[in-house]
Formats: structure tokens, C-alpha cells, sequence
């Protein structure tokens, strides 16, 4: 029988102590190993442009666009950072917009996703413009699953911010530890999505780190407004819950996401207005699970 330990906070295979790039399975899509050597995976999708007819000119040219654009940026940040802003402090009731939803360029900012997109599905995935001029996040789950002997579980579908960078397309973690609650506005369909938070973090087994959350949805035509407390957030990675729980790292978010893996077929629609910050300072919960430790003998 598999043995499997923990290590560095995360569920691993007891082959992978001795060995990190060994994983349960053969075929990675069907295991789950501690070892990533490249945080962008190297996925295959399906849509890829096998044409380019650019000449070196005009890839020369677009670099140095490229360049000039992105220097401007960095003088920017240089003259920001010299001004020495006095640090805010916020008070009961205050609140912070980071997305609202108007029209189609404030959801380029957003990217989709879903288990077709990456070969191991039919679900689709759509963020588009609603009637009312919000972001509508839509598509249709499928649990099938592909008959190619690998996948294992089918049915999921998101849309994630684009990570937060600054000049040169480098990391720039955001800092909300100056708040204690996630605001959402929105109406759905009576299913249920989860909110994620990305984390910036530099060794690769916490790569995937994301904190989880619930949203429910009523359904109808009425608007819902959530405010949830990030004490409340708990961490998964790689889509298992771990049972070594730890607190939000508000200082170092990269971005968020919003998922629906119900196991339930059929369409879904989620219409959001804003997403923002929220200051409650009758809230004085640190951390809603508790911690405890497990002995590896008590567990086989």
C-alpha cells in the first residue's frame, strides 16, 4: 500500500522524500507531485497558432516598443517610491474597489479557464459583458470524462485576474493586510462558486497555494452583497484541502479567483458588479480553523 507523509505543509507521496520528481502515477495529469519545475507547467491547450508570419524586423520593432513602454513604467514606479507616502490608516466601514465591472475592457483583466481549455474536459468557460454592462461569468459544466485513460475527474470551469506585475512584467505582490474582509457584489444562479486568493510565494511547493472560500447564490433577479472574512479563507493546493491550516498572508496576494466545480452538469451564470476591500472592525476573529498535530502512526 502508498505511503504518504507530509512535507513542508503538503501531501506527498513517500517516494517523493527521497526522490521529488517521483509522483504516484506515470502520467502527471493523473498525480499530484510536490516537485514543479516551472511555475507555467508547460500545459498543452488546444488553441495554438502553429503560423507566425512576423519577420525578424517587425519582431525587433515590437521589442523595442516593448522596451520603451515598459522603461517608462519603471520611471514612474522610481518617482512613486520617492515621494515616501505616509502609510493610511483606515477605519471602521471603509472600503477599497480592486475590479468593477463596466463594459468590455474592464474584464480584459480577467482571463478563463476550464477543463476543455487544457485537454481533460468539456466544460466551457465565458467572462462577458452582461445586459446590464457587468462582467457575467457563464458557461456550461460536463462531467464526462475523456476517455484517454489518464484523466481521472472532469467538471470545472473559472475565470483569475491576471497576476499583479509592474515593469518588465515583474511579480508585485498586493498588500491587503490593511483590511479584514473580501466584498463582492453579485446574482447568480443558485449553485454555488468558490472565491480564491493567489499567493506569491518563492519556493515551488507552495506554488499553488490558493485560500478558499464559499459563495453562495440564491438565484432571481435580486442583487446579493457578501462580505467575508479572510479568517474565514482556507488553504488548498493543488485543489486538496490541507489539514495543516494557516491564515490568509494578506501581504502577499497575486491574484484571485472564481471557480464552479459543483460535480453538477448543466449551464451556470454568475453576473458580478465589484470586488473589493472592506474594513469591519468589530470583527476580531484571527483564524476560524483550529491546528492540530498528527502523528503519521496514529494515521497507519
Amino acid at each position: 500500500m502508498a505511503m504518504y507523509l507530509r512535507s513542508a505543509n503538503r501531501i506527498v507521496h513517500a517516494g517523493q522524500l527521497l526522490c521529488p520528481t517521483l509522483n504516484v502515477r506515470q502520467n502527471p495529469r493523473a498525480s499530484i507531485s510536490v516537485f514543479e519545475k516551472d511555475r507555467k507547467r508547460k500545459r498543452t491547450l488546444l488553441k495554438i497558432d502553429d503560423g507566425d508570419d512576423r519577420t525578424l524586423a517587425d519582431i525587433f520593432n515590437e521589442n523595442v516598443s516593448f522596451l520603451k513602454q515598459e522603461v517608462g513604467v519603471w520611471g514612474g514606479e522610481i518617482k512613486e517610491k520617492s515621494l515616501c507616502d505616509v502609510r493610511m490608516e483606515f477605519n471602521h466601514g471603509d472600503y477599497e474597489i480592486l475590479w468593477k465591472f463596466e463594459g468590455a475592457d474592464s474584464l480584459k483583466k480577467w482571463r478563463t479557464g476550464s477543463d476543455k481549455d487544457n485537454n481533460g474536459g468539456y466544460s466551457e468557460s465565458y467572462f462577458t459583458p452582461s445586459k446590464s454592462n457587468h462582467g457575467l461569468f457563464h458557461g456550461r459544466i460536463d462531467t464526462r470524462v475523456p476517455k484517454d485513460g489518464v484523466v481521472e475527474r472532469a467538471g470545472y470551469a473559472n475565470i483569475s485576474s491576471r497576476k499583479f506585475t509592474k515593469s518588465f512584467n515583474r511579480s508585485s505582490p498586493q498588500d491587503w493586510s490593511d483590511f479584514n474582509h473580501l466584498l463582492i457584489r453579485y446574482r447568480g444562479d443558485g449553485r454555488m462558486y468558490r472565491l480564491g486568493i493567489g499567493m506569491d510565494m518563492y519556493f515551488d511547493v507552495s506554488w499553488d497555494d490558493i485560500f478558499q472560500y464559499m459563495l453562495y447564490t440564491r438565484g432571481g433577479p435580486y442583487w446579493q452583497v457578501a462580505k467575508i472574512p479572510f479568517s474565514k479563507f482556507f488553504l488548498t493546493s493543488k485543489g486538496r484541502v490541507q489539514d495543516k491550516q494557516e491564515h490568509v498572508l494578506l501581504n502577499k496576494v497575486s491574484n484571485m479567483f472564481i471557480t464552479i466545480a459543483d460535480r453538477n452538469d448543466g449551464p451556470f451564470s454568475l453576473e458580478i458588479d465589484f470586488i473589493g476591500l472592506y474594513v469591519d472592525k468589530n470583527h476580531t476573529e484571527q483564524f476560524a480553523y483550529e491546528n492540530y498535530a498528527c502523528r503519521i502512526e496514529d494515521i497507519y
